[in-house]
């Protein structure tokens, strides 16, 4: 009898491992659901590995602070010092819209979307409906169907 449902049994584990595959390959390789690879792929594996050996990340979620996001190994922990010192500074424009302040220790960026430039393309789906996307000033729209 069992005999009859083990060929079923490991094509549904090879479906499942399959999309395991997919959606690790589509966070963790790809950029932003195209078929461009990470720049830093190299470096993104290994901070992913390190950050499965991190004891404290398990230690954490088995004390209930499982919602915090842990820092990356030898990050500096934000201290009121660091953050006074951060709101000391002026934000810099890097682009139209995007300012960033940093010190020796911490980065921090802002995104201003209303001060950005916009361009209207229209986009064809993969359904084939049209629809207007916006897409910043001097950037190309993505390909047709790729969504």
């Amino acid at each position: 009898m069992f005999r009859r449902f083990e060929p079923y049994s490991k094509i549904l584990i090879a479906l499942v491992l399959a999309l395991l595959t997919s959606q690790l390959l589509v966070r963790e390789v790809f950029l932003g659901y195209s078929p461009a690879l990470r720049p830093d792929i190299a470096d993104r594996f290994v901070e992913t590995a390190l950050a499965l050996i991190n004891v404290d990340n398990y230690l954490a979620f088995f004390r209930g602070r499982e919602n915090q996001t842990p820092l990356p190994l030898g990050a500096p922990t934000p201290t009121p010092n660091i953050l006074d010192q951060l709101a000391a500074i002026p934000p810099r424009q890097i682009v139209k819209g995007v300012y960033a302040k940093e010190t020796e220790d911490v980065a921090y960026t802002e995104i201003h979307y209303n001060e950005i430039e916009w361009v209207n393309y229209p986009y064809r789906r993969n359904d084939g409906t049209q629809v207007t996307i916006q897409v910043p000033r001097g950037q190309q729209a993505p390909p047709a169907g790729l969504f």
